[in-house]
């Protein structure tokens, strides 16, 4: 089982992603995702943090390079456990991040839940 933290929403700058209040057995929650650093995660309630698998400080920028966590990807060229480099992105799109596939030869968005931030090790 998955650790998971409790981070003040202060410390982000979470968004609401569903219109619909979702339900799983922990009780009835909403997800969210920082605007800045992508950071995804889940409010039960009405409390004030949001309930994550990773404990990241906000860097107040989204991510250079990100590494796929999702399988059913590879239609659209990006395999799972590849590292890809984040394209520009427009100011309004927040909730996904552009990608460039080689073996498609075009740009394909990816959504928070698809995804983590990759740190290059050999990056000071």
């Amino acid at each position: 089982m998955k650790r998971e933290y409790k981070i003040p929403m202060s410390e982000h700058g979470f968004e609401k992603q569903n219109i619909v209040t979702l339900a799983d057995w922990n009780g009835r929650f909403d997800t969210y995702v920082c605007q800045h650093c992508g950071l995804m995660g889940k409010r039960y309630g009405v409390a004030d943090v949001i309930v994550t698998t990773k404990n990241t400080p906000c860097t107040g920028e989204l991510p250079t390079k990100i590494k796929i966590i999702a399988h059913n990807l590879q239609n659209l060229g990006l395999h799972y456990g590849k590292v890809y480099t984040v394209l520009p992105q427009p100011p309004e799109e927040v909730e996904t991040l552009r990608v460039f596939s080689e073996s498609r030869m075009n740009t394909v968005q990816v959504f928070p839940n698809e995804y983590e931030p990759y740190h290059d090790p050999h990056d000071n």
